[in-house]
């Protein structure tokens, strides 16, 4: 699943497969519309979103089966594109100002770089993923779940 392959599969069928994300969309597949978003198409997902006349909720995937676990690139992610949307925060809002502050301290890369799941991908030869997840704009692909099936959930490019 490494970013830097994601040129190789335009205009492909592509099986993903994520532990934590993967589940994450099965969770909400009851929701109005799910996409997948992150700090590398944060605009596009907002863009999406915002189409639909609805409250939006943003979902730090975190590590499947663990919630002590700290994902700081998933809240980081999860805060740059509510901060990309400038809209009102609800629920969450403490969350949402501490995440800020911190990327605005530290920036973007800089909590993708120390994160846990930085130093695994490190561990396995993937450390330059890093640089590339953390990122903010440079993709406007937004991955939309548009069906759950028997193996999982199908997810094409969000409609524009």
């Amino acid at each position: 699943n490494s970013p830097s392959d994601a040129a190789a599969a335009a205009g492909r069928t592509v099986v993903f497969t994520t532990t934590t994300g993967s589940a994450r969309l099965i969770q909400a597949s009851g929701a109005h519309a799910v996409y997948m978003g992150s700090s590398v198409n944060a605009a596009a997902v907002v863009a999406a979103a915002a189409g639909h006349d609805r409250d939006v909720v943003l979902i730090p995937a975190g590590k499947l089966n663990d919630p002590d676990f700290d994902a700081q690139e998933d809240w980081a992610a999860a805060t740059a594109i509510a901060m990309w949307a400038d809209a009102a925060i609800g629920e969450g809002a403490l969350w949402f100002r501490e995440w800020r502050q911190r990327i605005e301290l530290d920036g973007l890369p800089r909590l993708f770089e120390s994160s846990p799941h930085a130093e695994a991908l490190r561990a396995v030869g993937q450390g330059d993923d890093v640089a590339l997840c953390a990122k903010l704009n440079v993709a406007d692909a937004v991955p939309f779940a548009c069906e759950r099936t028997e193996y999982g959930v199908r997810v094409v490019n969000a409609p524009r």
